[in-house]
């Protein structure tokens, strides 16, 4: 089968291009609470706890340690918090603790911890800005502004600050000097919008209506594509100023953008019904409620994401019916494979929510990770059946039964699914591309030929289809010439995917070029290197140009990483004999 990567398919409402920017703005925050380099995210049970006088202070040490690789950060800060209590004065352990009580959302307990290190070994940025939030939940806001300025003599936030700073302004009711600490920040090239929308936010709160729709619009037109978030907040806006034709006009235009969104049903229906919503944003507290969880979004990827699930716990504690900040914290914790946590956040979001459709889209989603993969499409099967037109839960059931390799039952979900889309656009490329993998698993090749070649017009650019399409042709021997351009042109566009980078060496193999063939298959070992089919590739292309030795290393490494039964008896036989004359590369999934 050929070597593929699915399409990222996020449920989470779309993000915009200022918070592309943001993320660079603010990449040197990818650190823990200690100023460590937070551990990579790895699957695990919890780590149980001791009781007390159970385990040594050193054994508790490890023990935590251990615990956080696991992402079981709760028994972790445990853990720490029984050696601390036997090294009270300990700055790297006051660090450790303050940074996973704070992960948690135990925010109390890193309040008193964030205290501690700013009265012994000096603020880190995280914890001034744990103190700065204190004073304003107290509202202390005058004397928030020195642990403001800790933050940034850390330089570790150059765009929470401004948002800091000009809340805190409004909640000392200095509306001019609130909208004066934005514009610098604002300036910056992708954050324009951001900033504009909470000048909107202070407007509004304010009750300055001509001012507060000049930012939102502002905002909206620097977005280029607003989101849900930003769509909610300038639409209730319009609908308590009266605007209903306004409010009207840009749920709709969300809705042609976003059909599978539940929000845009229930916002009509609230503005037809005549319910005035409340501002989105009640209070200083809210606004920076807000700014955290706008930033979270910016730095959810990579070596960042440990911070930004410090900013979601902070947001949640100031405003917890924020209820995007439980999508945005659900989606942290399935990405570092902390499923039972996220399922929690999920859950959260209640029933009224705008939010809510997204949340059990996403719960159903990790109910599959969870191993529950019949629940998660029964709730799917559910979900279709209250929204007769909505192909997402149909969509999402396809996805978790083909990941399952459960090609023909994923079918009639991918099937019904394509009748409720109406016009097919653009973007259901990607649906014409998981069918056509089902179809091609499922044995029903003409089918998915079809759907692949209608992928391509849809987006001729889509690394993925490409890869796949002419795989498939190579292997049954059609199409050679054009087969191999489209995956020249895949590995062009996507360069240092393993997976594409193979399949050129493959089609090279099976022209006859084992030298060339060598060349690719060499670089998606090393792009790759755990993939048991590439290394077993790699080793018939050495065996054809010669190099024997190099072959059996490359098979007995294929053979230790485990692949597919079909796969290892292909390769002990090869291992014991040799390769056979003529014959082409196992392919693998």
């Amino acid at each position: 089968m050929p070597r593929f990567s699915d399409p990222a398919t996020g449920v989470i409402s779309r993000r915009t291009n200022l918070l592309a920017a943001a993320v660079a703005l603010l990449a040197l925050t990818g650190c823990t609470g200690d100023g460590q380099a937070a551990d990579p995210a790895r699957l695990g049970a919890p780590t149980a706890r001791p009781t007390s006088g159970e385990m040594s202070t050193a054994g508790s040490y490890l023990a935590g340690r251990f615990a956080q690789s696991q992402r079981d950060l709760t028994a972790a800060a445990d853990y720490v918090q029984r050696v601390l209590a036997a090294d009270p004065d300990n700055p790297q352990l006051l660090r450790r603790a303050y940074f996973l009580t704070a992960s948690e959302g135990r925010i109390a307990e890193a309040e008193s911890y964030a205290r501690r290190i700013a009265d012994g070994s000096g603020e880190t940025a995280l914890a001034s800005l744990t103190l700065a939030l204190a004073d304003i939940k107290a509202g202390r806001f005058a004397e928030s502004e020195r642990h403001i300025a800790a933050i940034e003599r850390n330089r570790i936030n150059n765009l929470m600050s401004p948002l800091l700073r000009g809340w805190v302004k409004i909640g000392q009711a200095n509306l001019g000097g609130g909208l004066e600490a934005l514009k610098p920040a604002g300036q910056e090239a992708g954050l324009a919008a951001l900033f504009q929308m909470h000048a909107g936010f202070m407007n509004d709160l304010a009750g300055r209506n001509e001012a507060a729709e000049q930012s939102y619009q502002r905002a909206s037109q620097q977005a280029g594509e607003p989101s849900q978030r930003m769509i909610a907040a300038i639409g209730s806006f319009y609908e308590r100023a009266g605007e209903a034709a306004k409010a009207e006009a840009l749920y709709r235009d969300f809705g042609q953008r976003d059909p599978e969104s539940g929000f845009v049903e229930a916002a009509l229906a609230r503005l037809h019904k005549g319910t005035k919503p409340e501002r989105s944003v009640r209070s200083p507290r809210d606004g920076i409620a807000e700014a955290l969880v706008d930033i979270a979004g910016a730095l959810i990827d990579g070596r960042t994401a440990d911070t930004a699930l410090i900013y979601v716990r902070m947001a949640l504690d100031l405003r917890p019916d924020l209820d995007v900040g439980y999508i945005l914290l659900g989606e942290i914790m399935e990405a570092q494979g902390r499923n039972e946590p996220a399922a929690h956040a999920y859950r959260a979001v209640p029933t009224g929510s705008p939010y809510a459709w997204n949340a059990r889209l996403r719960l159903a989603v990790n109910l599959e990770a969870l191993g529950e993969t019949d629940r998660a499409v029964r709730e799917l099967q559910a979900m279709a059946a209250e929204r007769p037109t909505a192909p997402d839960p149909l969509i999402r059931a396809g996805d978790i039964l083909r990941t399952k390799e459960r090609y023909q039952d994923a079918l009639p979900f991918y099937d019904d699914a394509f009748k409720r889309i109406g016009t097919v656009e653009p973007r259901h490329w990607s649906l014409f591309y998981s069918r056509g993998i089902a179809l091609e698993r499922a044995k029903q090749w003409l089918r998915a030929e079809a759907d692949f070649l209608r992928a391509l017009e849809l987006q001729p650019d889509q690394a993925y289809v490409l890869n796949y399409l002419g795989y498939s042709w190579v292997d049954r021997g059609e199409h050679l010439v054009r087969a191999r351009v489209m995956i020249e042109k895949a590995v062009a566009l996507r360069p240092r995917d393993g997976h594409i980078v193979d399949s050129l060496g493959w089609v090279l193999y099976r022209a006859g070029d084992f030298v060339g063939a060598v060349t690719h298959l060499e670089r998606a070992v090393e792009l790759r290197p755990q993939d048991p089919v590439i290394n077993d590739h790699l080793g018939d292309a050495y065996w054809q140009v010669g190099r024997r030795a190099e072959a059996r290393v490359q098979w007995r490494r294929a053979l230790s990483l485990k692949p597919e039964p079909d796969v290892t008896s292909a390769i002990e036989d090869k291992l014991q004999h040799g390769l056979k004359p003529g014959a082409a590369p196992q392919r693998g999934g």
